[in-house]
């Protein structure tokens, strides 16, 4: 069975929002992302999965590097993966520290066809009837992430510049 994949980037051509944070407990930018995840992609716990969890308690400071990942489904087809990796460190005396919070996010569409037949017939839907779902899923894709992001802003205290 083959499968026909569409990915889009939601950021395209920057791919990556930044979000840099220095102050008291940036660990604590952890459980925030979570609750935050729930709240505005209205995904279940279950949903976010941690790919990669590394925290050095050796050292002062003490740093840590998360890679978390969710997938909110529109429809059938069609879904984004969203994607957050944590860095940074924090000193374990005044708990201060910093992390760089950097979001990726894609749409993808994905199609199943067992032969060359089905395979043109889903790329002529996609470029036919399918692709103004795909531009609306993207704008609600984009606004989902935008939000998450000035969300998180705001919970950690970041101003915005001017």
């Amino acid at each position: 069975m083959g499968k026909l994949e569409i990915v889009d980037d939601i950021f395209a051509p920057h791919e990556t929002i930044v979000l840099n944070f220095e102050g008291e407990n940036p660990f604590a930018v952890y459980g925030i992302i979570r609750d935050l995840a729930e709240k505005i992609f209205q995904i279940e716990a279950k949903d976010i999965y941690e790919k990669i969890f590394k925290y050095d308690i050796t050292g002062d400071p003490r740093w840590f590097y998360n890679v978390i990942s969710w997938k909110k489904d529109f429809d059938k087809w069609t879904g984004m993966i969203v994607r957050i990796l944590l860095q940074g460190e924090q000193h374990t005396q005044t708990k201060w520290g910093n992390v760089s919070i950097q979001i990726t996010a894609w749409l993808v569409t994905s199609y199943q066809y067992s032969n060359f037949i089905q395979r043109a017939f889903w790329s002529l839907y996609n470029r036919t009837f399918y692709y103004k779902t795909r531009r609306r899923y993207f704008n609600l894709a984009r606004g989902m992430v935008l939000s998450f992001k000035e969300q998180l802003a705001e919970a950690l205290g970041i101003r915005k510049p001017g």
